[in-house]
């Protein structure tokens, strides 16, 4: 299943988590992509600039066709994992089958990215 939405986000950050959040990651500069075993931070497009496309689904259905800039391990220990804005309000949102899932991250963009592709197995 693939879901997709069409944002500016506050501060130009999303972070995906557990529904119930998770241990944000420290900001560390020129890192686009930050991470903690509960919470994972993606930089996005300038939210003055323009909209960034964020999409979530499972690995297989998402795959941009290229290796990811993250593939690594997060703990989602209600089953629901979500994508959520600095404010922690929930973007998107998707069941999982295990409270330990993989979640690989693509980005269009080295630095500013308007397209954040989440793939989660």
């Amino acid at each position: 299943m693939r879901s997709a939405r069409i944002i500016r986000p506050v501060n130009s950050l999303v972070f995906v988590c557990d529904q119930l959040g998770g241990l944000t990651p420290s900001w560390q500069k020129d890192q686009q992509i930050l991470w903690t075993d509960t919470c994972i931070s993606i930089a996005c497009y300038p939210e003055q600039d323009g909209p960034t496309e964020v999409i979530l689904g499972t690995s297989e259905d998402v795959d941009a066709g290229h290796a990811p800039q993250f593939d690594g391990l997060l703990k989602i220990p209600t089953g629901i994992l979500s994508v959520q804005n600095v404010i922690h309000e929930p973007l998107l949102a998707m069941a999982v089958s295990s409270p330990i899932v993989r979640v690989q991250v693509w980005l269009n963009h080295p630095r500013w990215a308007n397209k954040v592709t989440i793939g989660v197995s």
